[in-house]
């Protein structure tokens, strides 16, 4: 310590102010963040036993392809129907998860990192399945421990509705505010194609024909995508008798470093509302 306080005295003036400028910014980007986002005790909202008006448990699998590997189930809620979210009629579906899933991400400062998820909610619009907003939770996060982000979608140019018909094609954005100072916000481009009107996805021993929909992310202002950035892909297939909460598989090479598999468990039920 006496030698550091030595040194320091050596310095110029000039250097002095320029090394105490830079601890002045490391305390207001890391240390100050840190302090106050571990002392929010924010724990994810516990719908296991809220009642649903419909829902639909899927086994997920994810493999990050660098050593992450993680398995577990999703059950998805309806909780409400007719909410009202943007001028849009939506219903409103949750997500409960055993256990909260592990998955690696690419991150600013610490260039990758392990999360978990925590927390989903979804509002669709029931009239075409249209994502209208969605807000994650994740935990374990550096720095911030944990971090909400609210997802907003519009924009949606030259969408069909429902039911979907073989190549139809539009593009939307997603517009992401995360309560973090560390992480911009930023907005997602993307472009859906419908590629095949009879893919057949097998559920407990039954062939169910399903829309297959390819969502590619085609422009981002984020520097740093989580996932796999530009050209990445989520693969959506939609059982064609009926709207449901949500697709029968989905294939997910955007959201995180690798890729995460669900495919829903049991029959497709559509949507009473």
């Amino acid at each position: 310590m006496f030698r550091l306080i030595s040194w320091l005295r050596r310095l110029g003036r000039k250097w002095q102010l320029l090394l105490i400028a830079l601890l002045i910014i490391f305390i207001v980007a890391v240390v100050v963040p840190s302090v106050v986002y571990y002392s929010r005790a924010r724990k994810p909202a516990n719908y296991s036993a809220t009642p649903a008006e419909a829902t639909a448990m899927y086994l997920v699998s994810y493999d990050s392809g660098d050593g992450v590997i993680d398995s577990s189930n999703y059950t998805l809620k309806v909780i409400e129907t007719g909410v009202q979210k943007y001028s849009e009629t939506s219903f409103h579906v949750v997500t409960v998860y055993d256990p909260y899933p592990k998955r690696k991400v690419n991150a600013i400062i610490v260039g990758s990192t392990k999360v978990m998820l925590a927390e989903e909610e979804i509002w669709r619009s029931q009239s075409d399945l249209r994502i209208v907003h969605r807000k994650v939770m994740q935990k374990n996060v550096p720095i911030v421990n944990t971090a909400v982000t609210q997802i907003t979608y519009s924009g949606y140019d030259n969408y069909p509705g429902w039911p979907y018909h073989l190549n139809d094609s539009w593009t939307y954005k997603l517009f992401y505010e995360t309560d973090t100072p560390l992480q911009p916000s930023w907005t997602d481009t993307f472009r859906a194609n419908v590629i095949a009107d009879d893919a057949i996805v097998e559920l407990g021993g039954v062939e169910y024909q399903c829309f297959k929909v390819v969502h590619t992310l085609i422009a981002t202002t984020n520097k740093t995508p989580p996932g796999g950035g530009i050209g990445s892909t989520l693969i959506e297939y939609w059982y064609k008798d009926g709207k449901s909460i949500g697709p029968v598989k989905v294939e997910d090479s955007f959201d995180f470093r690798g890729t995460e598999t669900q495919i829903l468990m049991g029959k497709p039920s559509p949507l009473p509302f």
